[in-house]
């Protein structure tokens, strides 16, 4: 172990020395301090289910709780000039949502995130009253264990008295359910690949959202981390290597055998 260690650290330097200056890199996705990285688990309430052609097979009914989670990074910068609309845009792992239901599993794709969350306060265009609203949605997403896809997977908060928010800055914290007088839904959506035209669409209504820890949210039931994110990864040194990674997809095989990369 201490020779592989030595390796990767020589093999870190030798690759250093040949690139440009860490402050040229593009931090915006790349890992944070896990202070910045923030988890929400919800519980909510299935409300609504439409599955005409049956794809789900019954699974998931009215009434049903089911549980998700949803990560974000409180780092990532404001793409949106409009002072009272923030979008939040969120392209790598371990960014974005996942939902059980009925045994199923609805997850933002790790390898092709794009992770949106829009905070709006005090909007109010074309003259309607201002509101306040919390969206976030998750665009590419793994598709479920019968091989189904998962089009969409949206949370949605709405203050039609616009007091619930007072900045457009990503919270660092849960919602309080109890501030926000409409809306509380989630929404999940998706298609048979081999014909498109067959959908289903699940409503639920967020009844608990609770802040968790970074770390323990992103690692898995057996204490173990994620196989997408392993834990050395939060290392701040590492967190370079990692967004090279990502600019380079074809560079530097060695180096990523030896840190975990391929696991």
């Amino acid at each position: 172990m201490k020779d592989k260690i030595i390796g990767i650290i020589v093999c870190m330097l030798m690759i250093a020395a040949s690139l440009p200056a860490v402050g040229a890199i593009d931090n915006q996705n790349a890992l944070p301090a896990t202070s910045t990285i923030i988890g929400i688990k919800i519980i909510a309430t299935v409300t609504q289910v439409t599955d005409s052609y049956n794809l789900l097979g019954g699974a998931i009914h009215v009434n049903d709780t089911i549980t998700g989670k949803y990560i974000y990074n409180t780092e990532i910068l404001d793409s949106n000039p409009d002072p009272n609309v923030g979008v939040y845009v969120h392209i790598s792992s371990p960014y974005g949502v996942e939902v059980n239901a009925g045994g199923f599993v609805f997850k933002t794709d790790p390898n092709n995130v794009y992770f949106i969350i829009n905070i709006l306060n005090d909007y109010g265009p074309y003259g309607y009253s201002p509101i306040d609203e919390y969206l976030l949605g998750s665009l590419n997403n793994l598709p479920l264990s019968n091989g189904l896809l998962v089009t969409g997977c949206e949370f949605s908060l709405v203050d039609t008295t616009a007091t619930a928010l007072s900045s457009t800055d990503l919270p660092t914290k849960a919602p309080v359910l109890t501030n926000w007088n409409s809306g509380q839904g989630l929404f999940i959506e998706g298609k048979n690949p081999s014909n498109p035209d067959q959908k289903y669409r699940i409503l639920a209504h967020v009844t608990k959202a609770t802040t968790n820890n970074a770390i323990d949210i992103i690692e898995t039931e057996s204490g173990t981390p994620s196989m997408t994110i392993p834990y050395h990864y939060y290392i701040p040194f590492m967190q370079i290597w990692l967004k090279l990674f990502q600019q380079f997809p074809n560079a530097f095989p060695i180096l990523r055998y030896l840190i975990g990369c391929y696991e």
